[in-house]
């Protein structure tokens, strides 16, 4: 197995630098359209003994715009699922002062990872405390409003979160969610945010759930020389869930903490704790990654490479200690 691990590494890297990354417009009958897609497959072993390999993102992107009316337009398509759509958006520009709208389906604006293009992830996982919170593609309306460092987020959508089935996500669902967020930039590296999401939902029309989420963090990606890039990165969510007929209010919190240092522009070392809790006594999760990204064309082709230690704090849980190998391929 060692052996099939390394003639992947190796043959990604012999075979992604002689691939040509540029996007190039597409003639279309109005206004413009330029092709994208991300193409990711990851080889791993768990402790619990299983070797796997497996396609994990298979996309393709389509993005363009019509210049005299102020649009823009995003169309992501994923062949690993079904339905393959992901992302149907569209973008008025100019429309109100200082401010886009956006509608459609899309992710919205809440932390910093979740807006991001999955080509711009740091590490092969999204932040364990994002993915207990995070309400993903959402369909609904959003404005965007910039006024020089300062950036403010306005969202209405249909339901949070959209796998879960006891909430309603469908177009007639009565009790919509809000989204408040807000970034700060004083310097050019550094970011500080804030966010909360109301999420209010009806469950056959016979009860109400509430799924509420409140938090922030920081972010900073500084040169420290010419080649050298340092990159420190925190943020903490708390929520409170109320559960549909029985009325109890849950609440639980986590956090993520970042460091990155990429010494040459072809090489990265990165380090990732995280914890995650609820009320709970048993039910907390904390995970410490380790990582080595090597970028043979930037984002564009990479190859990662993750250490997952995880401790669970549920009675008999079985300690399942994860090493992966990500390919990435870009355009």
């Amino acid at each position: 197995m060692r052996k099939t691990l390394w003639i992947t590494v190796l043959s990604a890297a012999l075979i992604l630098p002689s691939i040509s990354l540029a996007a190039a417009p597409v003639e279309v009958g109005l206004g413009t359209l330029r092709l994208g897609g991300n193409l990711q497959t990851v080889y791993g072993y768990s402790q619990t003994g299983k070797w796997s390999f497996a396609a994990k993102r298979v996309r393709l992107i389509l993005n363009g715009e019509f210049p005299e009316q102020r649009l823009k337009y995003l169309i992501q398509l994923e062949a690993l699922t079904s339905p393959a759509l992901l992302d149907a958006r569209v973008q008025a520009v100019g429309w109100l002062p200082k401010t886009d709208i956006y509608l459609g389906q899309f992710i919205p604006a809440f932390g910093f990872y979740m807006p991001r293009s999955t080509t711009a992830l740091e590490m092969i996982n999204y932040p364990v405390v994002l993915t207990k919170y995070a309400m993903w593609r959402q369909v609904g309306l959003q404005t965007t409003t910039k006024l020089g460092s300062l950036e403010g987020n306005l969202g209405v959508f249909n339901g949070y979160p959209a796998s879960n089935h006891f909430t309603n996500v469908s177009y007639d669902n009565p009790g919509k969610d809000l989204l408040f967020s807000s970034s700060y930039k004083p310097l050019g590296y550094v970011q500080f945010l804030g966010y909360c999401w109301l999420g209010n939902a009806v469950l056959a029309r016979e009860a109400d759930i509430l799924k509420n989420r409140f938090g922030g963090g920081f972010s900073i990606e500084h040169k420290l020389s010419q080649s050298m890039l340092l990159t420190v990165r925190s943020e903490a969510i708390a929520g409170q869930d109320r559960l549909p007929f029985s009325g109890g209010l849950v609440k639980s919190g986590g956090y993520y903490a970042h460091l990155g240092l990429r010494p040459h522009p072809k090489f990265e070392t990165l380090v990732r704790w995280e914890k995650f809790d609820t009320e709970r006594s048993d039910d907390g999760t904390a995970w410490l990654t380790l990582g080595v990204n090597y970028y043979l064309s930037g984002t564009n082709a990479m190859i990662y490479a993750n250490y997952i230690r995880k401790k669970m704090e549920q009675p008999g849980a079985l300690q399942n200690d994860e090493f992966a190998v990500q390919v990435q391929l870009a355009f």
